[in-house]
């Protein structure tokens, strides 16, 4: 049985939020399933009890939990960077054994920053995905931060035998960021359990005008969103529902909904996964006003469960919405363009609604569907073995 080291800072095996913990959780499962044994190096396991033990036997390896560094911060506060930089030291130190004893180690976001500290043996049978390469992104309250985990990404970039793009939309900023040989890159888009997002829905549920998904950051854009909801509320003169799961300070978006009655909001931190799930595909849309995004784990959910989604043209997202076809795309990154797109998925018929929304559903089960993505991760692994071997 061909042996795996799977290493992220955090991952949700069960209901969380978070793209690239989520990703890395359908990453193992993948794994897993097409025979690998896959052990894991994380500071987190996403679940109801700390200590992980739970979600072990979801497992079929070794669960290594190695600690965040005590004081530092979590999340994107001041201290991130440093505390990371911190982490992948003590991951490269605390998972030598299960390093050593792994066919291929395979680095999810700036965990791969570790591979400076360890032999060019290791970093033969390294893979590693950035993911959405969010900390090379504008938002200037985040940049100190941020230079510390643009290092630790370009410091395993560098490092790996092969680099993982999600989309093709990933390839120029992934060169250009990380300043590697484009003959290193690979594409292998992020993917969902299609099926079983389709089943993990309910028709229970309150049905709210728009819905949206993600913590609360400059990047993710939904301080945009309140600024369209409020301008069609001008418009229109009628009150609006708008739900958001997700965590973050709401200080943005309160205050651009300061002194607007029409526009009524509510923000869910925690919330089972068929909760969010029936939420967005009963929603009139589900907004994803991204400035800066990545292949967007949220837009792929949204769609596998036939939501109406609108989305901003950044990053991967246009890879997958054709506006009007399966989705809206906004025209650009801006109030009055997500407006424009938000109001044109409510006011369609319902049968033009059905048809966009079954569209949706049949794009994710052809393109971002779990058997896409493990078909091209056990050749990939395959070619950097082979290569390993002849060298």
């Amino acid at each position: 049985m061909k042996r795996i080291l799977v290493v992220a800072r955090r991952i949700n095996l069960g209901d969380g939020s978070g793209g690239l913990e989520r990703a890395a959780a359908v990453h193992i499962r993948l794994m897993m399933n097409a025979g690998w044994r896959v052990d894991v190096a994380t500071s987190h396991v996403g679940g109801a009890r700390a200590d992980g033990k739970e979600q072990a036997s979801e497992i079929n390896g070794r669960l290594l939990l190695v600690p965040w560094p005590r004081g530092f911060s979590e999340g994107g506060g001041p201290t991130f960077g440093v505390g990371y930089t911190l982490w992948a030291k003590a991951v490269a130190k605390s998972a030598a054994d299960e390093i050593a004893n792994a066919d291929i180690v395979h680095w999810h976001g700036s965990s791969a920053g570790a591979l400076a500290g360890l032999s060019v043996a290791v970093q033969s049978k390294s893979v590693m995905n950035p993911h959405g390469l969010e900390e090379f992104g504008r938002d200037l309250l985040r940049l100190p931060s941020r230079l510390f985990l643009r290092r630790l990404t370009r410091r395993g970039a560098c490092r790996s035998a092969t680099v993982i793009a999600t989309d093709t939309a990933m390839l120029t900023p992934v060169l250009k960021h990380l300043r590697i040989d484009p003959e290193a890159v690979a594409l292998v888009p992020n993917v969902v359990d299609v099926g079983e997002l389709s089943a993990s829905t309910s028709t229970d549920v309150r049905r709210w005008d728009v819905v949206s998904v993600g913590r609360i950051v400059h990047n993710k854009g939904f301080d945009l969103l309140a600024g369209a909801l409020c301008a069609i509320a001008a418009e229109d003169g009628r009150p609006f529902s708008w739900r958001h799961f997700g965590s973050g300070s709401t200080r943005s978006l309160d205050k651009v909904l300061r002194g607007q009655e029409l526009v009524h909001y509510e923000v869910v931190r925690r919330a089972p996964d068929k909760e969010v799930y029936s939420t967005m595909r009963s929603a009139g849309a589900v907004v994803v006003p991204s400035r800066y995004e990545g292949s967007s784990l949220v837009v792929m959910e949204a769609m596998a469960v036939g939501a109406m989604v609108v989305a901003c043209p950044v990053g991967g997202i246009p890879e997958k919405i054709t506006d009007g076809v399966n989705g809206y795309l906004a025209g650009g990154v801006s109030v009055r363009a997500l407006s424009r797109s938000i109001r044109e998925a409510w006011n369609l018929p319902v049968h033009d609604r059905r048809t966009i929304t079954g569209a949706a559903v049949a794009t994710a089960r052809l393109r971002f569907d779990l058997p896409v993505a493990a078909e091209r991760y056990v050749r990939i692994y395959g070619d950097v073995l082979a290569k390993r071997d002849q060298s």
